[in-house]
C-alpha cells in the first residue's frame, strides 16, 4: 500500500510526511470525515479509515520501517478542534500509539524546529499561531495573532499576504452564501488572487483554508446546469478542489443530464477512482468511449495514473489498426468481474459491447458459448481472439 518511493516522493512535495496527510491525500480517510472530526463531531478518525485494524498496523508498521531507512526522525504533532478557542487536544485513536502513529510527522534531521535558549522565538511562535488559526478557519483569532507578530516582528515580508488571507476569510463568514450572478466573480478572485497567496505561505497548511472556499462556492453552485463552454461553472467541480469525491459522486448523480456530458462523466470516473472504486471507474471510461471516443482519448491522456490508461495502452498494443469503439468490449474482455458492477449504470450499446457482454454472461452461467462467440467473431476477430486468450 505504501512504500519508501511514495514517502520519499511525498517528502519532496510536502517538506514532511504524515499518514494522516497521506490518507487523505489517497481517500483512504474521506476529506468530510476529517473535516467533522477537527470541528469534534468524530470522536477519532481510526473508525473512520476504509480498511480494517490489521492493515492500519501493517501500513503503521510499513511507514516507520520506511521513514528510518530514509534517515527521517519523527517529531510529536497535536490536532485540536476548529472551533474552540480553549485548543481542545483530538484523537486519532483510541489507542495511545496508534494515535501517535496517525498524527506525528516524519521530518529530515535538518528540518527539525532547533530551540536555541539564547534567541527569542516569540515571533515564530506567533506566525504559527496565526497560520494554525487560519487553518482552522478562525478569523478573528487569525487577526490577533497578525497584529501580535507585526509587533513582534513588523519587517516580516509576509504580513501583507496574511492580511489579504484574512480578509478574504472574513468576507467568508461574512457571506456564507453567493448569489448565482456573483458566483463567477468569487470564482476568479480565488482562483487568480487568493489560491496563489495561501499556497505561497501556507504550504501545505493551504488545504484546510481553502476547502473552506470551495465548498462555499460548491454549495452555492448547486443546482446550476452544465454549460458545456463553462465546465468550471458546477458544482462538482468545486468539490473536486476539495476534494472531496463522495460529494461529487452524490452531486453528479443527482444531475440528469449525467450520461449525456462527457465532462461530468469524466468528473465521475475520476472520482471513483481517487475512492479506490476502480471496477466503477472503468465502467464509466466505458460509457464515456461510446458517448464520444475523441473526447475520451485526450481525456486518458489527463488521468495517466488510473487503470483505464493502461489498458488503453494495451489495447492498441494489440492491434494498433482497430477501432476505439472496441475498447469497452477489449476492457470487458481483459476485466470480466465488471459484468457484476454493469447493473448500476446505463447498458453499453454498441455493438462489439453488447456481444462481449452476451459472451460474458453465458461464460458465468456455465451454458454453451458457441452463438455467443460466432456473434463477437462477426463484430471482431480480434476482440474473440483476446477473449479466449484470456481462458
Amino acid at each position: 500500500m505504501i512504500d519508501i518511493a511514495t514517502i520519499d516522493e511525498y517528502l519532496s512535495r510536502q517538506g514532511r510526511f504524515c499518514l494522516i496527510d497521506w490518507l487523505l491525500a489517497d481517500n483512504y480517510l474521506r476529506y468530510a470525515d476529517y473535516e467533522a472530526w477537527r470541528y469534534g463531531e468524530l470522536e477519532n478518525l481510526e473508525d473512520l479509515l476504509q480498511f480494517d485494524r490489521q492493515t492500519l498496523q501493517a501500513l503503521i508498521d510499513n511507514t516507520a520501517a520506511h521513514c528510518r531507512d530514509l534517515g527521517l526522525n519523527p517529531e510529536q504533532q497535536d490536532f485540536f478542534r476548529w472551533d474552540d478557542d480553549h485548543r481542545v487536544l483530538l484523537l486519532a485513536s483510541e489507542d495511545n500509539e496508534r494515535d501517535l502513529a496517525l498524527s506525528q510527522r516524519w521530518l529530515r534531521p535538518g528540518d527539525l524546529p532547533q530551540l536555541d535558549l539564547f534567541m527569542d522565538n516569540s515571533a515564530q511562535i506567533a506566525e504559527n499561531a496565526l497560520l494554525e488559526a487560519l487553518t482552522a478557519r478562525r478569523f478573528d483569532a487569525a487577526q490577533s495573532q497578525l497584529q501580535n507578530l507585526s509587533e513582534l516582528n513588523p519587517d516580516c515580508t509576509r504580513l501583507g499576504v496574511y492580511q489579504d488571507l484574512i480578509n478574504y476569510g472574513l468576507h467568508m463568514l461574512a457571506n456564507p452564501e453567493i448569489i448565482e450572478h456573483a458566483v463567477d466573480a468569487e470564482l476568479q478572485g480565488l482562483q487568480q488572487e487568493v489560491l496563489p497567496l495561501a499556497q505561497e505561505v501556507m504550504g501545505p497548511a493551504a488545504r484546510d483554508y481553502l476547502a473552506f472556499a470551495w465548498r462555499r462556492l460548491s454549495n452555492a453552485m448547486q443546482g446550476i446546469s452544465l454549460n458545456p463552454r463553462q465546465p468550471w461553472r458546477h458544482s462538482s467541480s468545486a468539490l473536486l478542489k476539495i476534494p472531496d469525491y463522495p460529494a461529487v459522486i452524490e452531486c453528479l448523480n443527482a444531475d440528469p443530464r449525467l450520461y449525456r456530458q462527457t465532462i461530468l462523466m469524466e468528473r465521475l470516473a475520476q472520482s471513483f477512482d481517487a475512492l479506490h472504486q476502480h471496477e466503477s471507474g472503468l465502467i464509466l471510461w466505458c460509457l464515456l468511449m461510446e458517448l464520444d471516443a475523441d473526447y475520451t482519448e485526450q481525456a486518458l491522456d489527463r488521468h495517466q495514473s488510473h487503470r483505464a490508461h493502461a489498458l488503453w495502452q494495451d489495447f492498441w498494443d494489440v492491434d494498433d489498426n482497430w477501432s476505439s469503439a472496441l475498447f469497452p468490449a477489449y476492457v470487458l474482455a481483459r476485466q470480466p468481474g465488471l459484468l457484476h458492477y454493469l447493473e448500476n449504470f446505463p447498458a453499453l450499446r454498441l455493438p462489439a459491447s453488447k456481444a462481449m457482454v452476451v459472451l460474458l454472461r453465458k461464460r458465468l452461467a456455465g451454458e454453451d458459448e458457441i452463438s455467443a462467440r460466432k456473434e463477437l467473431q462477426m463484430v471482431s476477430p480480434e476482440l474473440l481472439s483476446v477473449y479466449l486468450q484470456r481462458l
